[in-house]
């Protein structure tokens, strides 16, 4: 299997490695000591603005799976990026896609307690510049 993420720290890819040994893991990733760090359990990893970065990695034979675990919502145009990476799925591959749900009581609670606070890393994530329910993921793959 050959899957491409957004690499973060790799971490994803390590675990996921551990249930498909054989899997061949690449990677995208803007933060470069993220980079370094994923490419010790990764084949490949660029650094590089994942918008616009080339998907194809030099596979031609497309990827079995693209995973984006929580990288959509730092995304300034999430559902084009997702568009582009499609083109670069093997014939009978797929994607996985992974964004925290604002409509989730957690959220709710804490906007009504006024207790909405961005932290560094995590479901508030001071990065994100999107934020995704079911209706609007929805659409937006739709489209």
């Amino acid at each position: 299997m050959k899957t491409c993420p957004f690499s973060g720290n790799g971490e994803f890819a390590a675990r996921y490695k551990l249930l498909n040994p054989n899997c061949r893991y690449f990677g995208i990733e803007e933060d470069a000591d993220a980079a370094g760090k994923a490419a010790a359990v990764m084949e490949q990893v660029v650094t590089g603005d994942p918008e616009t970065a080339d998907y194809s990695l030099g596979l031609a034979e497309g990827f079995d799976c693209i995973v984006c675990h929580t990288a959509l919502p730092h995304m300034r145009e999430p559902f084009q990026a997702i568009r582009r990476m499609s083109e670069h799925l093997a014939p009978d591959g797929s994607m996985s896609l992974c964004v925290p749900n604002i409509e989730h009581w957690s959220f709710v609670e804490r906007l009504l307690r006024g207790t909405w606070r961005y932290e560094p890393a995590g479901l508030l994530d001071n990065g994100h510049l999107r934020w995704f329910g079911l209706d609007s993921m929805g659409r937006g793959l739709a489209d």
